[in-house]
């Protein structure tokens, strides 16, 4: 994985104080170190406490989270990137272990100072060896399947297991290659052993997060300070065009919009309503209420949502069809609202994907284009954002207390199995959306995987998946493959691969500046003729030119039959010739004058056909 950004944590080992962005100890003013963590970093709320202290004392024994955590002391996440959940978790200056999650079993795999910490209250997840196998723990860093003598139950393989010698005593961990069952059949059971380190205790001083926020104060104003420069630099270099915030839910544009307020700025928020966000619609309307800003929000009633699932299958990390249709779709919609061209801050940062960090501060979104978009936080970790957010007493979603790390829609920016079983499925909304995927899944035939596994979430999958047989996974990906209609010519004869009812074109003709009539089955049209089959060619033979006025036909047909409901070419058309009706749209042909300006908008396009 690439480096996001620069690391941001630093540690004073003196005060046993986490530090941001500095060398220097904002307390004692002594020398910090720096922690190489190139990631998202977050504090672990009571929920994360619990979780990680369920996970260990249910993994290595009642009492063992104590010997590593006491005192209720500070911890910090950082966010992994993998197939499941992870988190690098650090206190006390050091990174204690690693947290893992695996279709929702939680296992930690601690240091080597953590380790040593909890060896002496270890009672579960060992592995009791011969002499001669605890010696090759130590000097070879692996335990040999026939060196082993006992093995607890309830390891898995993978696990980190405490390796124990004949008189009892633990000198050595590592991982385990196999579950509790066949650890004694492996060539090598236990791999990447090494030896406790010595004796070594938690510091006696500690600080509570809030405290920590505070001591941080004068690194958070600079980097506050930074962030309000650039904000009045772009508002200045884009003089009198209408300034707005994308406020989500999230922590990130809630910062975001702080950071706008506090250069002198009073936006406007804007806000796409999805249906299907995680307690977003009724916080975003509360944070414009409390600090006075005007809300200009749209969106798609919520059971065009589910037509469109019917239409495009469930939204997936590989196929986000949902964001052009519900949401950039309708940002284009507030610009229009707005008057045109808009500059709306956002709260997009380096340090959630390689995709945003190579992005930069500035861009315009080519599925709306009508947006200039900035982001005030782009160098911004999270740690920063929990920081600010903490400081400000702002009202973040308190489904970040509950283990979310991004808050978005329901599936969306969910990567994991065990994220979305976390949602309560008694919720009306999450209990319509899983209905909603089961029915396409039993209509598509899918095996019962593809439901308890959560494979919807992906149309393509890099590797294996642990449990589903490979050949199951290729009659899976085949069953909901991305379907793309690209003009191809051959023999004079231009095809989408897509069948569609000429007839339904007739109306729409006039946006691309042409008349029709229905003759034999077929579409004629000037020059061109539409097949029942949906293939184009010219009346009198040849193809010189035939893609291009291929492609008018072919998207207009699915404008005309493959409407996905988002309007946004009734708010594109100046002269208000297109209205939406009963689930598609209907053209005046008497005020369109052929401008073709509602095309390159059509999220239907757009996704089906693209360029």
């Amino acid at each position: 994985m690439k480096l996001l950004g620069a690391p941001v944590l630093y540690w004073c080992h003196e005060c046993n104080l986490a530090v941001l962005d500095s060398r220097e100890c904002p307390q004692c003013r002594g020398g910090t170190e720096r922690i190489d963590y190139n990631f998202d970093i977050r504090p672990a709320f009571q929920y994360d406490r619990d979780l990680l202290r369920r996970t260990v004392d249910g993994q290595y024994g009642e009492g063992v989270f104590e010997r590593i955590v006491p005192d209720g002391r500070l911890i910090l996440f950082g966010i992994e990137f993998g197939e499941d959940e992870s988190y690098k978790v650090f206190c006390d200056g050091h990174i204690l272990g690693k947290l893992i999650a695996n279709c929702g079993r939680w296992a930690f795999a601690p240091g080597s100072r953590s380790a040593s910490l909890m060896a002496r209250a270890v009672t579960s997840h060992t592995v009791t060896v011969s002499s001669k196998g605890q010696s090759m723990a130590v000097r070879m860093h692996r335990v040999p399947g026939e060196e082993v003598r006992e093995a607890d139950p309830g390891i898995v393989k993978g696990d980190t297991v405490f390796v124990r010698n004949a008189s009892g005593a633990i000198k050595s961990f590592g991982r385990a290659m196999a579950d509790s069952e066949g650890l004694r059949d492996c060539k090598i059971a236990v791999k990447n052993t090494s030896p406790l380190a010595s004796s070594q205790g938690v510091p006696d001083k500690h600080h509570a997060w809030e405290e920590t926020v505070k001591l941080n104060n004068a690194q958070l104003d600079i980097m506050v300070k930074k962030s309000s420069d650039f904000v009045r630099e772009i508002v200045s270099r884009h003089k009198g065009v209408p300034c707005t915030v994308s406020l989500s839910g999230g922590k990130d544009s809630l910062a975001t919009l702080l950071v706008v307020m506090k250069a002198g700025v009073k936006p406007k928020i804007i806000y796409a309503d999805t249906h299907m966000d995680c307690g977003s619609s009724p916080l975003v309307r509360s944070i414009a209420e409390r600090y006075g800003l005007e809300l200009i929000s749209c969106g798609i009633p919520e059971d065009v949502l589910y037509r469109n699932i019917e239409r495009l299958g469930p939204p997936s990390v590989d196929y986000r069809w949902c964001c052009k249709v519900h949401q950039l779709a309708q940002f284009q919609i507030l610009g229009m609202m707005l008057g045109g061209m808009n500059l709306t801050f956002v709260g997009q940062r380096r340090y959630e994907s390689t995709l945003r960090m190579r992005i930069g501060n500035e861009w315009v979104n080519p599925a709306s284009p009508n947006q200039i978009c900035a982001s005030p936080i782009q160098d911004w970790n999270a740690l920063h954002v929990w920081m600010f957010l903490t400081r400000e007493d702002a009202p973040y979603n308190r489904l970040y207390e509950h283990g979310f790390d991004r808050i978005g829609c329901y599936w969306c920016p969910v990567p994991s199995v065990t994220h979305l079983s976390r949602i309560e499925w008694d919720d009306p909304v999450a209990d319509r959306w899983k209905e909603c995927i089961d029915r396409y899944g039993q209509d598509k035939g899918m095996p019962q995987v593809w439901h308890d596994r959560m494979l919807w979430r992906s149309r393509k999958y890099s590797g294996d998946v642990p449990g589903v047989d490979p050949e199951l996974l290729k009659e899976i990906e085949r069953k909901q493959r991305i379907v793309f209609y690209r003009t191809t010519v051959s023999d004079g004869i231009a095809s989408s691969g897509r069948e569609f009812d000429p007839s339904e074109l007739i109306r729409l003709l006039p946006i691309i500046g042409r008349e029709g009539h229905m003759e034999g089955g077929s579409l004629i049209t000037g020059d061109l003729r539409v097949s029942p089959e949906g293939c184009v060619t010219f009346q009198n033979g040849g193809d010189k030119g035939l893609r291009e006025s291929a492609d008018d036909i072919f998207d207009l047909s699915l404008m005309a039959t493959f409407c996905l409901e988002c309007t946004v070419c009734v708010h594109q058309c100046k002269n208000s010739a297109i209205t939406f009706q009963d689930s598609g749209i209907h053209l005046d042909a008497s005020k369109c004058n052929g401008c073709r300006e509602c095309m390159p908008v059509c999220p239907s396009i757009r996704i089906l056909r693209p360029r």
